[in-house]
């Protein structure tokens, strides 16, 4: 197992490769498109109707005859999805598969999450190919410039997701604990949190309850991101793990009471079973001798 790790803003994002192929998901979907006689752009679809929340991802591949001596590949942006772009791994056998007795070369890989519903359109690649070593047409400083076809999603609302209308919900699976204590000493409070759900999204001081007499502010102390690839009859998926933490600071109205951190409901939809789910990270009470110093939820 090899790991690959990249520094993006204020999260790590990890990439390794792994054996189990038990992931499930909707069946792909490949669109290919010619750009020369002997070549042509394949974009592969983890779920062509994910619902709004729901990780998918998206790679490209260059169907060729031979190997390219250059690749030039255009930037894009996603507008309406959040997304992460998983570097390509270094291995040589990790960047090429056979398909259809020629060899496809992993441009480009992209983990996306809807943020509206409705019909999407997923961004073009273009690239320019500077084609092998006595191939090249002379004078020319790239042999083939292409663009991929068009390609749509219908990204599904997600049903049923009760009064917090206006946020991006939790799809795929969370957890995570509470623990007392932190980098301050008093009312000090640390949210570990860990999942497929786009924890990026989540706003913590939303979904904690304020009691009455306590007031508290949230801060994010660090993010990690794991990308998965699992490579299996010919296709490649890959799934992004997210683990976040965040520190919460309590403060009581009255001083002679001492706060209590109420417990954190989070509902979560399962996409695989179409239906929401209640996880519970159960809550912290300051100052008393009962308090479990390290509550989880797994």
């Amino acid at each position: 197992m090899s790991a690959l790790g990249l520094l993006l803003l204020s999260a790590v994002l990890i990439v390794f490769g792994d054996a189990d192929a038990t992931m499930r998901g909707a069946e792909l979907l490949a669109v290919v498109t010619p750009i020369a006689e002997d070549m042509a752009i394949v974009t592969e679809i983890s779920h062509a109707s994910p619902c709004v929340g729901q990780q998918f991802n998206v790679i490209y591949w260059l169907r060729a005859r031979r190997s390219p001596a250059a690749i030039d590949i255009d930037p894009q942006q996603f507008p309406s999805f959040w997304s992460e772009v998983v570097p390509v791994p270094p291995e040589s056998q990790s960047r090429s598969r056979m398909s259809q007795g020629q060899v496809e070369f992993l441009l480009r890989q992209v983990i996306a999450f809807p943020l509206v519903h409705g019909d999407l359109e997923l961004p073009l690649i273009s690239l320019k190919i500077k084609r092998a070593r006595g191939i090249a047409s002379r004078g020319a400083e790239w042999d083939v410039r292409g663009t991929s076809k068009p390609v749509w999603l219908k990204i599904r609302a997600v049903p049923g997701r009760g009064p917090q209308q206006d946020t991006v919900p939790l799809v795929g699976d969370v957890k995570g604990s509470m623990i007392l204590g932190g980098a301050e000493s008093e009312f000090h409070a640390t949210l570990e949190l860990e999942g497929t759900a786009n924890l990026a999204l989540l706003q913590p001081a939303i979904r904690l309850a304020d009691a009455p007499d306590v007031l508290l502010s949230t801060s994010l102390i660090d993010a990690e991101r794991l990308a998965r690839t699992v490579d299996t009859a010919g296709s490649r998926v890959l799934q992004l793990l997210m683990r976040y933490r965040w520190g919460i600071r309590v403060a009581a109205r009255r001083r002679e009471r001492a706060p209590r951190l109420e417990d954190l409901m989070l509902p979560v939809y399962d996409p695989d079973n179409a239906r929401w789910r209640e996880i519970r990270i159960p809550g912290i009470q300051f100052g008393s001798a009962q308090a479990p110093p390290h509550a989880r939820n797994d």
